[in-house]
């Protein structure tokens, strides 16, 4: 940019000239410039971390996990429940592809509806849970108090988890689309309850996978010193075999369980990573 009183060259964007200090760019010029490079940044930031190392080895690690998932459990119900598990893979990869491929921000919208879809549609079953189980509580209220306090109990928990989970959720994409739209927003809503409460559920769940394993090995070092001292047990065989193919299938189970919560662990890091740097302006 050159000033036209002076004729010096300035800096690109900036109010005033520094050489002889006469407006360059009127305020209202400047906002607008100010949103046009912001808009691009914006989408750059989320092109920058979904086509990132972090964010493919987490989808990798969720695939895998939630096909083999849904392979060893196969029955009418995984049928049933199969797109909650395919829509979300499918959500992540076309994000991680198109981040990739710098291609048009209609397929990171589209993911979002994705994400927003599938989200709704648990959160409407448990809102009839909760409204089923408020109904069954006032009729044990007067009749028995302790099963009342139970589910006056589960009941909170229920919408502690869709508030700061579900609700959160909707938020954090409500943001990023309002970013898109905007080329910029302040904040990524959402994010800190819905990284807290999802780190909190996988960190019980990888404990939960930790000692299945741990088990699985006393219990195979149980029965070998059982069929040490009862070598002639009438039945012993089919004890080995009822122990191996139950241990075999909670191992294969567990070990897949991690697989998954680790790889919605390395996505939610890096959700985490860039709500930081929206908001702070950092640079990872």
């Amino acid at each position: 940019m050159q000033c036209d009183y002076c004729g010096n060259l300035q800096s690109p964007g900036i109010q005033f000239c520094a050489d002889c200090g006469a407006e360059l760019i009127s305020p209202e010029q400047l906002a607008l410039l100010e949103q046009a490079n912001s808009s691009g940044d914006f989408v750059q930031r989320i092109y920058k971390h979904g086509s990132s190392s972090l964010f493919l080895a987490g989808c990798i690690m969720y695939t895998i996990g939630s096909v083999l998932g849904i392979l060893i459990t196969l029955s009418f119900a995984t049928i049933i429940s199969i797109w909650f598990v395919i829509i979300p893979v499918i959500a992540a990869w076309k994000i991680y592809t198109v981040s990739t491929g710098k291609a048009s921000v209609e397929g990171i919208l589209s993911s979002l509806k994705m994400f927003k879809v599938i989200t709704m549609i648990p959160v409407v079953l448990l809102w009839i849970a909760v409204g089923a189980m408020a109904i069954v509580a006032v009729a044990f209220i007067f009749i028995e108090p302790i099963i009342f306090v139970a589910f006056v109990v589960a009941i909170l928990i229920l919408l502690v988890y869709i508030i700061f989970y579900f609700f959160a959720l909707f938020k954090i994409i409500n943001s990023i689309r309002n970013g898109i739209a905007t080329g910029h927003v302040a904040k990524i809503e959402g994010v800190g309850a819905f990284t807290i409460l999802s780190f909190i559920i996988i960190g019980i769940s990888l404990l939960g996978n930790i000692f299945v394993l741990l088990g699985i090995h006393m219990m195979d070092m149980i029965v070998e010193n059982m069929l040490y001292y009862f070598e002639d047990f009438v039945g012993s065989e089919l004890m080995i075999d009822l122990v191996s193919d139950f241990g075999g299938l909670a191992v294969l189970s567990s070990l897949i369980g991690m697989v998954t919560n680790i790889g919605m662990l390395l996505l939610i890091i890096t959700l985490r990573k860039f709500a930081m740097e929206v908001r702070y302006n950092l640079s990872f």
